[in-house]
C-alpha cells in the first residue's frame, strides 16, 4: 500500500493584488519539500521568510494554524473548503500584506490547516498568483514571476518548447490539447500535487485502450487531513501538444474537485509535480490562459516519466 499526498483546494473569499511595481521579471529560488512539492519564501506583513508551497491548484492561500497563532492574527470568520477528501469549514483569518517576491497581495482571507497535514507553513494559491506570469525552471531551482502587463507572449520559439492554450474554471487553467491515445482527456496544472491523478473517466479510457498497467492500491492523504483510497498505474501514450509521454504514474480516484469542476463526465486529470518535473521549464500565464514546456534538451529528466516524442 502507497501513501500519496496532494493539495486541491476551493474556498470562498478573496485577494485584493496590491498594484505591481515597475520593472520586468522577478526571480525566487524555490526548494523541493519531502513530496517534491516547491516550496518559496513568503513575507507577512514584514516578517518572515516562511516556507509557503505553490499551488496551482488551489483557488485560495492557506496558512497554518501554527503560523497565525506565531503572527498573532486573529480569527475572522470561517469558509467551506473543498478538499480531495470532501468539504470541510475551516477558519480563517484575514492576511494583511503577503509577498513571494517584491510584490504583496493585500488582505488575503485564508482558510487555516494544521501544519503537520500542510507539510509547510502555507500553500500559496492562485488568488496570490492571479495577476501574473509563473516560469518554473527545474534544473535552475528558480521561479520567474511576472506582472502581467509586463510578460511577453508565450509562444513556441523553437522544437524543443510547446504551448497549450487553456481555459479558466474556478482560476485553474485547464489545458485544451491533452489526449490518452486517441481520446481527448481535460488537464489542470496543480504544483501543490506530489503526483498526478486522473478521474475514474479517464482510467476507464486508459484500460479500454491498454495504456494503463500496474494498477495498485492506494492511498490519497490531503492537506485539510482527510484521505481517500485510489489505485496507481502507469500509463503510455499521454499526449500534451506534440509531446508524448510514456510511463507516466497515475493515480486514479473519485475526487471531488472534479465535481466541483465539471468534469467528473468525461476524462480529466490533475498534472501533478511528478509529471511537471520530466520538462526543463514550465511556463504558466494566468492572464492568456496559456501553458508553456520546454523539452529536455537529451528528451528526459531524472523522473520516472519519460518523453518518448515531440513532433515539429
Amino acid at each position: 500500500m502507497h501513501a500519496l499526498a496532494i493539495a486541491v483546494l476551493l474556498a470562498g473569499g478573496a485577494a485584493e493584488p496590491a498594484p505591481s511595481p515597475p520593472g520586468a521579471a522577478e526571480t525566487v529560488d524555490f526548494s523541493a519539500d519531502r513530496s517534491l512539492r516547491m516550496t518559496v519564501p513568503v513575507s507577512i506583513g514584514g516578517r518572515g521568510p516562511f516556507d509557503f508551497v505553490v499551488d496551482t491548484g488551489a483557488e485560495r492561500t492557506v496558512l497554518s494554524e501554527e503560523l497565525a497563532n506565531t503572527l498573532g492574527l486573529g480569527r475572522t470568520g470561517s469558509a467551506n473548503v473543498h478538499s480531495i477528501s470532501g468539504v470541510g469549514r475551516f477558519e480563517t483569518v484575514t492576511v494583511p500584506s503577503l509577498s513571494v517576491t517584491n510584490t504583496p497581495v493585500r488582505n488575503v482571507r485564508a482558510p487555516l490547516f494544521r501544519r503537520g497535514d500542510l507539510g509547510a507553513e502555507g500553500l500559496l494559491g492562485v488568488d496570490s498568483l492571479q495577476s501574473k506570469a509563473i516560469l518554473i525552471d527545474f534544473a535552475r531551482q528558480t521561479i520567474v514571476i511576472t506582472p502581467a502587463s509586463k510578460t511577453p507572449d508565450l509562444e513556441a520559439d523553437d522544437d524543443s518548447t510547446i504551448v497549450i492554450r487553456a481555459r479558466s474554471r474556478l482560476g485553474r487553467l485547464i489545458l485544451a490539447d491533452a489526449a490518452i491515445g486517441h481520446r481527448r482527456i481535460a488537464v489542470v496544472i496543480d504544483t501543490g500535487a506530489e503526483h498526478s491523478v486522473g478521474n475514474f473517466a479517464m482510467r476507464k479510457a486508459a484500460v479500454k485502450r491498454g495504456k494503463a498497467s500496474l494498477l495498485i492500491p492506494t492511498t490519497l492523504h490531503d492537506v485539510a487531513g482527510g484521505s481517500v483510497p485510489a489505485e496507481i498505474a502507469l500509463v503510455d501514450d499521454m499526449r500534451l501538444g506534440s509531446v508524448t509521454l510514456m510511463g507516466m504514474p497515475i493515480a486514479f480516484a473519485d475526487l471531488p474537485v472534479f465535481r466541483q469542476l465539471g468534469l467528473d463526465t468525461r476524462p480529466a486529470m490533475l498534472l501533478g509535480m511528478n509529471t511537471l518535473r520530466a520538462f526543463e521549464q514550465v511556463a504558466v500565464d494566468f492572464a492568456t490562459r496559456k501553458v508553456r514546456f520546454v523539452v529536455p534538451g537529451g528528451g528526459n529528466r531524472e523522473t520516472d516519466t519519460r518523453i518518448a516524442a515531440a513532433a515539429p
